[in-house]
C-alpha cells in the first residue's frame, strides 16, 4: 500500500500512518483544553489532524504552540453534543492522545463539520 495516497475514510480513526507507513499507537484517552495544555507545558507533542477524504496532516515542531492557540483552542469541543455551526469557521475538533512506543504525545484531532 502507498501510505502517501492513502486517506481518511471514517472518524474516530482506528489508525495513524504518514507518507512513510503505519505508526504504531493506539488512543489512550479523549483530550479536554486543560489537558491539552497541560501536555504542552510538559514537553514536546505532535498534533495530527484528521478529516474524511485526506491524509492525516501532522503538525510539530515550531508550530505547535501557534497552532493550538490560534486554530484548536477555539474550535475544541469538549462534549459530544456540540454543534460545529456553534465555532469559528463551522467546524470543531475533538481531542484524543495517542501514543506511540517511546514517542512523544500525539493528540489527534478530528474535524467535525
Amino acid at each position: 500500500m502507498d501510505y502517501a495516497l492513502k486517506k481518511i475514510t471514517e472518524l474516530p480513526l482506528t489508525e495513524l500512518w504518514n507518507d512513510d507507513g503505519p505508526i504504531i499507537s493506539e488512543p489512550q484517552r479523549e483530550l479536554v483544553a486543560s489537558e491539552i495544555k497541560e501536555l504542552l507545558r510538559a514537553g514536546t507533542v505532535q498534533f495530527v489532524i484528521a478529516r474524511c477524504g485526506e491524509k492525516p496532516q501532522w503538525i510539530e515542531g515550531k508550530d505547535t504552540f501557534d497552532f493550538w492557540k490560534n486554530e484548536v483552542q477555539p474550535r475544541l469541543s469538549e462534549t459530544n453534543e456540540a454543534q460545529p455551526e456553534e465555532f469559528p469557521g463551522e467546524y470543531c475538533y475533538s481531542a484524543t492522545e495517542w501514543r506511540a512506543l517511546g514517542d512523544i504525545p500525539l493528540i489527534v484531532l478530528e474535524v467535525f463539520h
